[in-house]
């Protein structure tokens, strides 16, 4: 399963989450670490209310004695090479055909800025198994929390029994 992800992103995309990862600060409230996030990714998650920006802000930070503190390691800004303006893109395409065979879901966030329609066109020609949904007024990543993205799973993995037999766990765990 892929969360609006592929073997490529989109420029910009990257280049704007690259930046936010480089320089997002640790709030020094929750209620401001959802203030913070809402003015940020509100463009990307138009449909969230105040609570459900608090979650987010929940899983986008640890919690550090009762405080927000950073979740993620800055330096993941560094793995790609910004340089005069433009951005090397990395391609996995190779590895992505390589698994053609391969049951595979693709969860799309439709306000995506990171996974572009050439590149869907492109994975669906090289996995044309590969079943594709789209999540409604959400932006990279998907939030796996809406009827569209549970049912797609939930289906997902009815028809690709796990080999032990145990999808209904998975099933369980994501609703």
């Amino acid at each position: 399963m892929l969360n609006d992800s592929g073997p490529e992103f989109e420029p910009e995309g990257t280049v704007r989450l690259m930046g936010e990862v480089a320089s997002l600060p640790v709030p020094s409230s929750w209620a401001d670490a959802a203030s913070m996030l809402k003015t940020l990714q509100g463009t990307r998650y138009p449909g969230l209310d105040n609570g459900q920006w608090q979650d987010l802000a929940k899983n986008r930070y640890r919690d550090v004695k009762g405080r927000p503190a950073q979740s993620y390691d800055k330096a993941i800004a560094t793995s790609y090479s910004l340089g005069w303006g433009s951005l090397h893109r990395q391609s996995l395409w190779p590895q992505f055909a390589a698994m053609a065979r391969v049951p595979m879901l693709l969860l799309r966030a439709e306000l995506s800025d990171m996974l572009g329609d050439l590149a869907v066109a492109r994975m669906r020609d090289l996995h044309p198994g590969m079943d594709v949904t789209t999540v409604p007024g959400e932006g990279h990543p998907a939030l796996l929390r809406d009827r569209a993205s549970i049912g797609a799973v939930s289906r997902f993995l009815e028809r690709n029994e796990w080999p032990n037999g145990r999808s209904d766990m998975a099933l369980k765990a994501v609703a």
